[in-house]
Parts: structure tokens; C-alpha cells; sequence
């Protein structure tokens, strides 16, 4: 379900200490649906209180229905309050801190701010569905009308930082992605080993992840 897959706790995933203060804090009475579930057939993920859905059933893809009786995930959760935090963006970035991070670097924090990378007046830990699908800000008694913000660019900046931060620094055990693309490269770029271990290390990596979580 939408707290975590393959027995992962999307918002347990903390930053390390130097970025903490970046991490969303998780708000058990946030609502939000899933933008797009692609092809799959497949019920979008949500998030909301137990005091509304205090079990989530299973997809059935023999049947393509969905199964409306309690049924945990691999981490054993069986609601979805607070589990707002699944994969979004180019690679499908989860977790409080890889979400947070874009937000204190891109979203409100540096809005308020006022630093230069503060493009959006969106609080995307509030609002991840803003990471997916244009936000709309709604009218109040100081803006009589709604407005939208445009955000297309969202999708692809999540995972650029991710990939720069992430990715590309990458050094652990007998693994340095900078060293291996440079190897890759010199080789006339035909040895495709490479392309599928670093495809391990941003889709799922396990190997980093005591050190960076």
C-alpha cells in the first residue's frame, strides 16, 4: 500500500543528520490520491485518516478488482494514515527525506526565504500531490480568485537533484559512480553492467542503505 513497498516504511526513510531539518513531518490528517496509476489498471494509492479508512484491501490482477478486506504490507500496515509520501517524479522519489529535501530547496521554505531556488509557493510535504499535477491554490478572503501554479518542471527537478545528490556522488565499498562512468565511457560505452548497477542504485538501492538513511 502507500506507506511502503517491498517492506519499506516510506515515512521512516529520515534524512541523515546534516539534512533533518529538511525531512516532512508527517501530518496523520492529510488526504490526498494518487495523480495517475499509468497502465496498470491498478487502484491509484491514497493517504488518509484511520478515522475514515482504517484498512486498505489489495489489487487483484487476475481479476482486476479491488479486494475490500484488511490486508497488511510487507512492513505489516494496514492503514494508510500519514503514508503520503510514495514515489513521485522521473524516478519516483519517495520518503520524507528525499521529498522534504526538494521542498526546503524548491518549495515554501526557500520561498519564504527568499533564497533564488525558492520557485514555488507550494508546501510540498503538505501537498506531494503538487510534485505530480498542477496546484491550485484556493480563494480566500485576501485572494477572491483561485489560481494555479504551473507545475510541469516539478517532475523532472525532483529527480535531477536526486540523481546530483544521490547518484552521482555515489561512493560506497568498491563502487564509485564517477569512476565507473569514466571506465564506461573509455570502454566505448559498451559495457552495459554498469548501466544496470547504477539503474540498482536509484531505483532500490540496498547496499547504501544503512549509510544514507
Amino acid at each position: 500500500n502507500s506507506c511502503g513497498q517491498y517492506g519499506r516504511s516510506y515515512s521512516d526513510e529520515i534524512c541523515l543528520q546534516a539534512d533533518a531539518a529538511m525531512e516532512c513531518s508527517v501530518d496523520p490528517s492529510i488526504n490526498v490520491v494518487q495523480a495517475s496509476v499509468g497502465n496498470s489498471g491498478s487502484p491509484p494509492f491514497f493517504c488518509a485518516p484511520t478515522s475514515t479508512h482504517p484498512f486498505t484491501g489489495y489489487y487483484d490482477p487476475l481479476s482486476q478488482s479491488s479486494i475490500n478486506t484488511p490486508f497488511a504490507n510487507e512492513a505489516g500496515r494496514l492503514d494508510v494514515e500519514g503514508c503520503c509520501f510514495w514515489g513521485r517524479g522521473m524516478l519516483h522519489n519517495q520518503g520524507i527525506c528525499d521529498i522534504g529535501r526538494f521542498n526546503y530547496i524548491y518549495g515554501l521554505p526557500a520561498f519564504m526565504d527568499g533564497r533564488t531556488s525558492g520557485r514555488y509557493n507550494i508546501d510540498f510535504c503538505l501537498h506531494p500531490e503538487a510534485l505530480c499535477s498542477d496546484f491550485t491554490i484556493p480563494a480566500t478572503e485576501f485572494n477572491k480568485f483561485p489560481s494555479t501554479i504551473d507545475t510541469s518542471e516539478v517532475r523532472y527537478l525532483i529527480g535531477m537533484l536526486y540523481w546530483a545528490d544521490y547518484v552521482q556522488s555515489y561512493n560506497w565499498g568498491f563502487w564509485n559512480y564517477m569512476e565507473k562512468i569514466k571506465l564506461f565511457v573509455d570502454g566505448g560505452m559498451r559495457d552495459y553492467s554498469f548501466v544496470d548497477e547504477f539503474s540498482d542504485i536509484v531505483l532500490d538501492s540496498k547496499r547504501d542503505g544503512a549509510l544514507r538513511r
